[in-house]
């Protein structure tokens, strides 16, 4: 799940700073709604409704941004009006925004200078940005120990567009470099990842 509209996405920059953006740059009165409209229909879905049986309440890790944690925060305020009980969210550095080095708290319209090069190297680290493979090694590794922890568990990883798309590729066995090539992620949009895909 990516967080909700933020105020470094109202303000138009780019916030991937862990001192600035983990106590910084939290959501929007818009945001907020988006989290739990979006939370709200995970409710009314086939993973809540059609389960069948005891279905057990999802586990919520989230990176430690202000944004995203505000986000899982307002996901398990809503999971616990289905469930009697859900564990306080988890915080995980491993699903930080991705590093975007010289351009941090620039003009958000500067991403696409790093995807261009992303297409060609999923290695790159231009402008001291994070390349992709880095960011697809923590996040996949996270989600290697998560997996083994919880066992068959519904987990919801709470955090950031670019984090997201790129932990995509890794599920859907695409090429890094190809990362701009999935469905854009919207704010506060969930979307399922099926870890028996690619075991």
């Amino acid at each position: 799940m990516r967080h909700g509209n933020s105020e470094a996405n109202k303000a138009g920059i780019i916030s991937s700073s862990p001192p600035v953006a983990t106590v910084k740059h939290g959501l929007t009165e818009l945001g907020q709604r988006q989290a739990r409209d979006s939370s709200s229909l995970f409710l009314q879905s086939e993973h809540v409704v059609g389960g069948g049986g005891a279905l057990l309440p999802p586990v919520i890790v989230s990176s430690d941004f202000k944004r995203a944690s505000m986000t899982a925060n307002i996901l398990r305020a809503t999971l616990l009006t289905k469930f009697e009980e859900v564990a306080e969210v988890r915080l995980e550095e491993s699903l930080r925004e991705r590093s975007f080095g010289d351009l941090d708290g620039g003009k958000d319209d500067q991403y696409g200078l790093v995807w261009e090069h992303d297409a060609v190297d999923a290695n790159h680290v231009l402008y001291n940005v994070e390349s992709v493979n880095s960011v697809i090694a923590r996040t996949s590794a996270l989600v290697t120990d998560l997996d083994e922890e919880f066992q068959d568990r519904m987990i919801f990883l709470v955090a950031h567009g670019d984090v997201l798309q790129i932990l995509q590729t890794k599920f859907w066995g695409v090429e890094g470099e190809k990362h701009r090539s999935l469905q854009h992620m919207e704010t506060a949009e969930w979307r399922e990842f099926d870890l028996k895909k690619v075991k």
